[in-house]
């Protein structure tokens, strides 16, 4: 096969990368584009945040404000349509997580030397391993409850009842459905 692919506009040329159901992909088809993305975003996400800080005076409700400004800016950022991601290797989720690390430590306005875990413990807010699978399970659910015309719905429902072929023989074999 040529590498390279003519139509009627002229010849087809690679790219970098490229959007892909709203996340930024490499020509590898992995995500760090997206890491990339995220982390020169985050500055400027913390810059409205200290603002909103400095204008909103809660007083003893100060930690709940804070939960409250993570749930509602910074987690929708970070997971934004991870459910769509096809595969998340292990640097890429642990990248997400410092950067949730590094979130969470300028919202609670904590030293850099608080650990993570200790974190998350105290404010009862899940790993973002956690909230993948969370996410994919509802993703899974709300697929496998929805019209039965669904395209994706009738990939899933076949890939389940083939058990030699697909991401559902490997889940099955490994005892994870």
């Amino acid at each position: 096969l040529s590498p390279n692919i003519y139509v009627r506009q002229g010849k087809i040329e690679t790219t970098n990368k490229y959007k892909y159901l709203g996340n930024w992909l490499n020509n590898k088809g992995t995500f760090d584009t997206q890491l990339k993305h995220l982390k020169s975003t985050t500055p400027s996400m913390f810059e409205q945040l200290k603002q909103i800080e400095t204008n909103i005076f809660l007083g003893r409700f100060s930690l709940q404000g804070q939960l409250l400004i993570y749930e509602t800016t910074i987690l929708p950022a970070l997971l934004y349509n991870i459910e769509a991601w096809t595969n998340i290797t292990k640097t890429e989720e642990e990248e997400i997580e410092k950067i949730q690390s590094k979130a969470l430590k300028r919202i609670f306005n904590l030293p850099t030397s608080t650990p993570y875990y200790g974190i998350l413990m105290e404010t009862g807010i899940w790993t973002i391993k956690a909230q993948i699978i969370y996410r994919k399970l509802m993703f899974l659910y709300n697929v496998m409850h929805s019209d039965e015309n669904r395209i994706i719905k009738s990939i899933i429902v076949n890939q389940m009842r083939n058990e030699e072929e697909g991401t559902w023989a490997m889940l099955l074999k490994n005892g994870m459905v």
